[in-house]
């Protein structure tokens, strides 16, 4: 087994993101450290910062909307207010089919899994 190392900065700052994001918005995080084999397996680019724990996949609750008879309907924040506040801790947000991507702005200096 690999030694376990401190997590870089870059990463608590993605993981303090990501817990306030869910808070805020009931968001569930659908993927984060993947192996190479989930990653491929999902269709995940080969170069990705999910290998690495530094990227994310967040979806969020259904919200009921009055015009639809109380009925969930599927949710996402507005993209430029969650840009705005990751922006805070240097986390990209990158609105995906599906789901939002976040990732830490650049990787850190030595990989850490």
């Amino acid at each position: 087994m690999k030694a376990m190392h401190r997590l870089a900065p870059d990463i608590v700052d993605l993981l303090t993101c990501i817990v306030r994001v869910c808070s805020a918005y009931q968001g569930s995080v659908i993927s984060w450290c993947r192996s190479r084999r989930t990653n491929k397996d999902v269709g995940g680019h080969h170069a990705s910062k999910h290998l690495c724990a530094c990227a994310c996949d967040v979806v969020y609750d259904p919200r009921p909307r009055l015009g639809n008879g109380g009925k969930p309907e599927p949710y996402r924040p507005p993209l430029s207010l969650l840009q705005a506040e990751c922006a805070l801790y240097n986390v990209k947000v990158i609105r995906e089919h599906g789901h939002d991507h976040f990732e830490c702005s650049q990787l850190p200096l030595r990989m850490y899994f």
